[in-house]
């Protein structure tokens, strides 16, 4: 819409990563501003406007995040916000959610990127905003970010909104939305948000057992 180059990428691991790939395309950019954005997902783009222009700290450019059923695919941007949701996140704090971010490249990389020891789905996105709350400024625009479903047979035994989203079979091998997955690999950034010095830590540990960490960018 806007004429920006567009990157693509993928990790380099058996079970897909969300962190790596993120961290992959940013690799590839070479414009001092980056939109991180999923493939799964829509946002407003004038709040992607809005965050580009003024790009301090990390910005989530929404405050509702919604999984949508594929069937709304074609639905208009400005119609989505009336159509039934599967999923919701709403508001702030440590349980943040991906889907879109904007920020420097020179910011991103001087927090580490996105955590690259996540593999599969789960918590590599509330580590990320741990890190963020922590040692940047956060900031969010008002507004929907909107994400299809594209997982198979999600699983009904309590009938919660949160239980249909996860346990779902995964379209690409191994992604299954495991809550427990990478739970302890969360522990060091719970540990240490509102910390800098200990999330300092955590992170110089993390870019001396990760070669390809972007702390290690240059």
């Amino acid at each position: 819409m806007f004429g920006w180059p567009v990157i693509t990428a993928d990790s380099d691991t058996e079970v897909f990563s969300l962190a790596q790939a993120r961290n992959n395309a940013v690799r590839q950019a070479d414009t001092d501003v980056v939109v991180i954005a999923d493939a799964d997902t829509l946002i407003d783009p004038l709040n992607v406007l809005r965050a580009v222009a003024e790009p301090y700290g990390i910005c989530w450019p929404f405050t509702k995040y919604r999984i949508l059923d594929r069937k709304y695919l074609d639905t208009p941007l400005h119609e989505l916000v009336n159509v039934p949701y599967i999923n919701t996140w709403d508001g702030e704090g440590v349980a943040g959610v991906g889907g879109c971010i904007v920020a420097t490249r020179k910011e991103f990389a001087r927090l580490g990127g996105q955590p690259p020891e996540f593999i599969g789905w789960g918590w590599e996105d509330t580590s990320f905003t741990a890190i963020a709350w922590t040692l940047s400024t956060v900031r969010r625009l008002e507004g929907c970010v909107y994400s299809f479903e594209h997982n198979r047979k999600p699983r009904h035994s309590t009938g919660s909104i949160q239980d249909t989203y996860v346990g779902a079979t995964a379209d690409s091998p191994g992604w299954t939305r495991d809550i427990a997955r990478n739970r302890a690999l969360f522990q060091p950034y719970r540990v240490a948000q509102g910390r800098p010095w200990v999330m300092r830590a955590v992170l110089a540990r993390r870019a001396a057992d990760n070669p390809e960490d972007p702390l290690n960018w240059g």
